[in-house]
C-alpha cells in the first residue's frame, strides 16, 4: 500500500470518529441535563452554571466538525 493511500485512509478514519463524536455528544449532554436535581436551587445553579459554556462549546465544535469542513478535509487528501 503507497503512502498515499495509508493518508487517505487514515484521515477517512479520523472522519468517522470525528462523526462518532458528533453522534455521541447529544446524548452525553442529555445525561447532565438529567443529572441535575432541579429541587435543589444550589446544584441546579451550578449545573446551569456548567452547561451553559457546555453548551457554546458543543455548538462551536459542531461548527467546526460540520460537513463542509469534512469534505474539504477529504478533497484535500486527494
Amino acid at each position: 500500500m503507497t503512502d498515499r493511500i495509508r493518508r487517505i485512509l487514515e484521515q477517512l478514519e479520523q472522519l468517522e470518529q470525528l462523526e462518532q463524536m458528533r453522534e455521541d455528544l447529544p446524548a452525553h449532554s442529555d445525561d447532565i441535563r438529567l443529572s441535575i436535581d432541579y429541587h435543589d436551587s444550589e446544584v441546579l445553579e451550578e449545573g446551569f452554571a456548567f452547561k451553559k459554556p457546555y453548551n457554546a462549546q458543543v455548538v462551536a465544535f459542531d461548527a467546526l466538525a460540520g460537513e463542509p469542513a469534512c469534505e474539504g478535509a477529504f478533497f484535500t487528501v486527494i
